[in-house]
């Protein structure tokens, strides 16, 4: 399922890099758009699609396929993210895990239309991500205002992320499409 690496680390650099330099400049009502969130999400997805397809086909269901894609995925663009921004190293690794994490498993377990499920697990992980990574903040000693970021932040970012999410779980699904293994049939 998981394309090479020659593909998947580029391409999370150049998200991570347009998330840090392109992406405060595209505030809409305080919100920015969550690059490398919404990438980790459609992966997960994807990747939790592929395991339920796999499941209907008599291979041996797992769980883990449904989410390690996106915990990779999350760790190494949280790292990224981490490197370019001043972020404390880790926090938005360990956050976009934890979102990919949740998504995976429920990814899996969840019987609804691709469609849906992209909308329901983008707005999970957005207010997973967001409440982790605060909770990060807040042990590492940073204050945080709950109320003002759930308001200014988390909730602008939920529905601009609702809005982002589709062109790139279309992109991500060309993608995943081509990096497939096909299956023989006979």
């Amino acid at each position: 399922m998981s394309p090479s690496p020659y593909f998947t680390l580029p391409f999370l650099l150049v998200v991570a890099i347009l998330q840090s330099t392109a992406a405060p400049r595209l505030t809409v009502v305080g919100a920015r758009p969550d690059l490398m969130l919404t990438s980790v999400v459609s992966w997960t997805l994807l990747a939790a699609l592929r395991a339920r397809e796999l499941e209907y086909a008599g291979e041996s269901p797992s769980l883990t396929r449904g989410f390690n894609d996106g915990i990779v995925w999350g760790f190494a663009g949280g790292m990224f993210l981490d490197l370019l921004s001043g972020a404390p190293l880790g926090a938005s690794a360990l956050a976009l895990m934890v979102a990919a994490l949740v998504v995976g498993i429920i990814g899996v377990g969840v019987s609804i239309p691709a469609p849906l499920l992209v909308a329901l697990m983008t707005a999970l992980g957005t207010l997973i991500y967001h409440l982790a990574f605060l909770v990060v903040l807040a042990l590492m000693g940073r204050t945080v205002f709950w109320e003002m970021d759930m308001a200014r932040v988390i909730l602008p970012s939920l529905a601009l992320n609702l809005l982002l999410v589709p062109a790139v779980y279309g992109l991500l699904g060309l993608v995943n499409r081509q990096t497939s293994r096909e299956r023989l049939q006979w």
